[in-house]
């Protein structure tokens, strides 16, 4: 019911389901995009920014936090060039981020002793805040103003009245929200929906993040990895310096520059192929009476037969060399 394509409601149910045929409508419709690691990260990045400047509903997804981290940082480091973001003062976040006037951080702890704006109404995990002002003093708190929701005839944001929030909570329990994990979107509702898969998720996190966005979801697909051995001479250049080096000729107006060629490396496998073994790796968590069926079944295993018997091996080895030393 959230959809405003009809093929893609019908696509939701299928991919929920575990169908892999289903991705060629999504190919088909070009909602699937793939490359190496760093490549697939900057697509889904500038996919969401394009969609953010334009002021539409977007959101930003990744598997891991550590990935969502990264996305987080390349945007407010673009929303500062842009001045949607001031440069500071700033304030610190957990996991040693920062963030200063104009940046979105979200709540990560609920807590009774700050009220989000309205009476009543106490700071929840997953609150996304807005900061509206910092200063340099360390002993200030600092001001922000909660997100309500959207509005939905003209789709713009909706914020709470100003409200003080200690700078402490913010070190130990806020992280910037431009991007965040699958599981944190679960019940979420956007407009467009952009996500990165490493290919490393599971069927029920695809479905997850692939049925956020009202109007488009599309998939970034790592498909290409890194070779884990080099027999060349020298180093390759680092992803972020690489990275860096590309902007600054992208915002000087220059030409990018000409890639590297490199014969060897592994032929790269396309976006269907990753999100297909996506889907047939099931996460679900089995019930009590499920597990205990499954490990009653597996008793006799050899697998599990031969790990106990190597682990009582061990403590007779071990008693055995105690007493003879």
């Amino acid at each position: 019911q959230r959809f405003t394509n009809a093929w893609e409601r019908d696509a939701t149910l299928r991919l929920r389901a575990g169908d892999t045929t289903v991705l060629a409508d999504y190919e088909q419709h070009g909602r699937l995009r793939g490359g190496t690691p760093e490549e697939a990260t900057e697509q889904a990045y500038r996919g969401w920014l394009a969609d953010y400047l334009d002021g539409t509903d977007t959101l930003l997804m990744a598997r891991t936090e550590d990935q969502a981290r990264e996305l987080s940082r390349r945007a407010r480091d673009d929303l500062i060039r842009y001045g949607i973001v001031s440069a500071g003062p700033h304030i610190r976040l957990a996991h040693g981020e920062h963030a200063s006037a104009g940046d979105l951080v979200m709540a990560r702890r609920n807590t009774r002793a700050i009220q989000a704006g309205h009476p009543g109404r106490d700071l929840a995990n997953r609150d996304v805040l807005q900061i509206t002002s910092t200063t340099a003093n360390p002993a200030s708190r600092v001001e922000v103003r909660r997100l309500t929701g959207r509005d939905p005839d003209t789709g713009q944001a909706c914020w709470s009245p100003p409200f003080q929030v200690p700078r402490r909570y913010l070190a130990d329990h806020a992280t910037l929200a431009y991007a965040t994990t699958q599981h944190a979107a679960l019940g979420r509702t956007v407009a467009t929906a952009h996500v990165l898969v490493d290919g490393l998720g599971d069927r029920q996190g695809l479905y997850v993040a692939m049925s956020r966005g009202q109007q488009a979801n599309y998939a970034y697909c790592t498909t290409d990895y890194p070779q884990a051995a080099d027999v060349c001479r020298g180093s390759s250049p680092a992803p972020e310096l690489e990275r860096a080096q590309r902007l600054d000729r992208e915002h000087a107006a220059r030409p990018p520059a000409e890639p590297p060629r490199d014969d060897k490396q592994l032929p790269a496998r396309d976006p269907v192929s990753v999100l297909a073994a996506v889907l047939g790796r099931d996460g679900s968590e089995l019930s009590a009476t499920e597990t205990l069926q499954r490990e009653l079944s597996r008793a006799d295993h050899l697998g599990v037969l031969g790990a106990i018997w190597d682990d009582l091996a061990r403590q007779a080895q071990a008693t055995r060399f105690e007493q003879a030393l």
